[in-house]
């Protein structure tokens, strides 16, 4: 009966021994990737009404420890979708917003090493011929845009982003 108590303890040790080697590996990440749950999130961005082309979506989250960062860009009709980690989708949360404009970047094999030239029409130049957004300053910062958006498992994550230039 000794030999076969002290079995069973010996056994139940070492199995309580993996146990812990496999919840430290867990805690420490050296487990099965961890995967953040997305969910679909598109949307479209306006300025004064009309579609914004070639610009970068950003959402942000809202609290420090909530959620990953999303990014998208936005087609010829200001149509974005955002993704996570290049992973379709965004994890669900509040997250503050910001739209920056890429059409002032141009290729140096196109424009040559003094013009930029911009892809967007409704870009302007200053009196010094530098390329200015269309899409006002403001909506750059997700903190100073004001822009604030919920991504849930229950809705239809479809957003309006309406960017104003007085």
């Amino acid at each position: 009966m000794r030999f076969r108590t002290s079995q069973t303890a010996h056994g139940t040790t070492k199995w309580l021994a993996g146990m812990a080697v496999v919840v430290a590996a867990a805690l420490a990440g050296c487990g099965a990737r961890d995967q953040l749950h997305l969910v679909p999130a598109t949307g479209l961005v306006t300025l004064n009404n009309e579609p914004v082309p070639d610009a970068s979506v950003i959402f942000e989250p809202a609290s420090v420890s909530g959620g990953k960062l999303a990014t998208g860009r936005t087609n010829a009709r200001g149509e974005f979708a955002l993704y996570t980690d290049n992973r379709a989708g965004a994890a669900c949360g509040l997250y503050k917003a910001a739209v920056m404009s890429s059409g002032a970047l141009s290729s140096a094999r196109n424009a040559g090493p003094a013009v930029i030239r911009p892809r967007d029409p409704s870009f302007r130049s200053d009196s010094q011929g530098h390329t200015q957004s269309p899409i006002p300053e403001r909506y750059v910062s997700p903190e100073a845009s004001g822009l604030a958006f919920e991504v849930s498992t229950n809705g239809s994550n479809q957003f309006l982003i309406r960017l104003v230039n007085p």
